[in-house]
């Protein structure tokens, strides 16, 4: 099958010979759809600005009557239909793998989508327009103006489901249906489109889930990214179960692994603070059981399809089940026993190594900047997960840090080593090491199938803790 993909795209969808219609277009856009089924979303990514580029080439950008036909009637292609799917497809590419959109100017208004259009087609649209938005705020510097551009992109995601029918949004519904029925097909289309959507919500509001100040904010935030995640990971539950060898729900795959990482961080990071301000307390086991059983879903459609990206994330995705469970315990531990030694032992620390950030690190203390990674310089990082935008991440034995005394302050060290857990001087080295690109990392993003996952994810952690950072290190000095 690879090889007779692989043919077409050499010989069909790759020559500028065959783009003067509509079905070389269409191709192009085929052979993107390929690659996320290959969970591959780099070179989706790169069949998808193609497709943007010949259909520009031929004009299906502007409003005007579009003179580019068809080679057979037969087809029944719409070329505003085509323009639209395309700018959906191009910017979710974009968004889940952290690369710029090249249909930044493009816009399709509610108008245009006409008023007996299926549900899930007019979503695509809408949500197409407010992947463009989230965009164009990840690359606002302000933070308020960045915040108020998530506020109104939030707003506007609201309005969209609620310009839904009701029904549309009911839970999967796969009990009776066989597997290649066009109801079944419809089923799917529309869980897909409800995972698109609360993956949007996620991508949206990750950056202020973690951010210490507009504690109002940061609240709504992790609820929004909480309950999304939840949506995501029943919708690829039901997906699953109903059929695991269908390979139309790879992208959803991804989607499912996002949520998932969201899911548990949130709770990670919950069990740094009192246990007053720890609202998913009562979720928490519910919680990881849906994670767990979404995750048994995913190795047998991995070994299925030999996806090796998707098994080293899933065995990544169960290393943060892991941290969050020692998190638990240890936020336990240190309620009843105050005062007494704590160490960081067994698998409870994620690595990454991240070009522009430097090392960050994920443990049962929170998130943490780490200025410098010379005790992993040795080590093989094989075992690791390789990401677009951030390199190297994997889960490690860390070494032993110094205990906590009895006769020091454990609520100061809670809170600035909890979400920080860096000196001033770490603080320092690792604001200069934004500005360094990680060469050694970089120089391994060979290997174009791991290159496929989602790298805004890690972005967006960290673009929340970036003025967190510089007024820590502000107010020490």
């Amino acid at each position: 099958m690879a090889d007779l993909a692989e043919s077409a795209i050499k010989t069909v969808t790759t020559n500028e010979s065959l783009l003067g219609s509509l079905e070389g277009i269409g191709n192009i856009v085929l052979e993107a759809i390929y690659h996320m089924d290959c969970g591959d979303l780099r070179r989706a990514w790169i069949a998808m600005r193609r497709a943007v580029m010949a259909a520009q080439l031929a004009g299906l950008h502007r409003r005007a009557p579009h003179q580019l036909r068809g080679l057979d009637d037969r087809n029944d292609l719409d070329s505003e239909i085509m323009w639209n799917s395309i700018i959906y497809m191009e910017r979710i590419t974009s968004l889940l793998s952290g690369l710029p959109t090249s249909t930044g100017s493009a816009n399709i208004t509610l108008q245009e989508v006409t008023n007996d259009a299926v549900p899930g087609q007019r979503l695509h649209v809408l949500i197409g327009n407010a992947a463009g938005r989230v965009l164009e705020r990840n690359q606002i510097d302000s933070s308020q103006q960045a915040l108020e551009l998530t506020e109104d992109i939030d707003r506007a995601l609201i309005k969209l489901a609620g310009q839904m029918p009701t029904a549309f949004w009911r839970p999967p519904e796969f009990a009776g249906l066989a597997r290649d029925s066009v109801e079944a097909f419809n089923e799917t289309r529309r869980a897909l489109s409800h995972s698109s959507y609360y993956t949007l919500v996620i991508q949206l509001h990750m950056p202020y889930m973690l951010c210490p100040s507009h504690a109002s904010q940061r609240t709504y935030s992790k609820i929004a990214c909480v309950n999304a995640s939840r949506e995501v990971l029943s919708r690829e539950i039901a997906l699953q179960t109903f059929n695991p060898i269908s390979s139309s729900c790879r992208m959803n795959d991804f989607m499912a692994l996002i949520a998932g990482m969201t899911l548990m961080l949130a709770h990670a990071l919950s069990h740094c603070g009192h246990a007053t301000e720890y609202l998913l307390v009562h979720q928490r086991l519910s919680d990881r059981a849906l994670v767990e059983r979404a995750l048994e879903c995913m190795p047998f459609v991995s070994e299925l399809q030999e996806d090796m990206l998707v098994v080293r994330c899933v065995a990544l995705l169960r290393d943060l089940l892991i941290i969050e469970q020692e998190a638990a315990r240890e936020h336990d531990e240190s309620s009843s026993h105050q005062g007494s030694q704590t160490y960081e032992t067994g698998r409870d620390l994620l690595i990454m190594r991240a070009p522009f950030l430097g090392g960050i690190k994920i443990s049962k203390g929170g998130v943490a900047a780490v200025a410098s990674l010379r005790a992993e310089e040795g080590r093989d990082l094989s075992g690791g997960v390789s990401i677009g935008g951030i390199g190297s991440l994997r889960v490690n034995s860390p070494i032993p840090e110094p205990p906590i005394l009895s006769g020091q302050s454990s609520g100061e060290a809670s809170v600035h080593e909890g979400m920080t857990g860096v000196s001033q001087a770490c603080l320092n080295e690792f604001l200069m090491q934004r500005g360094q690109v990680v060469s050694e990392v970089a120089a391994n993003f060979d290997d174009w199938s791991v290159l496929g996952m989602d790298i805004a994810f890690f972005e967006n952690v960290m673009r929340g803790n970036e003025g967190i950072l510089s007024r820590t290190a502000g107010t020490e000095r």
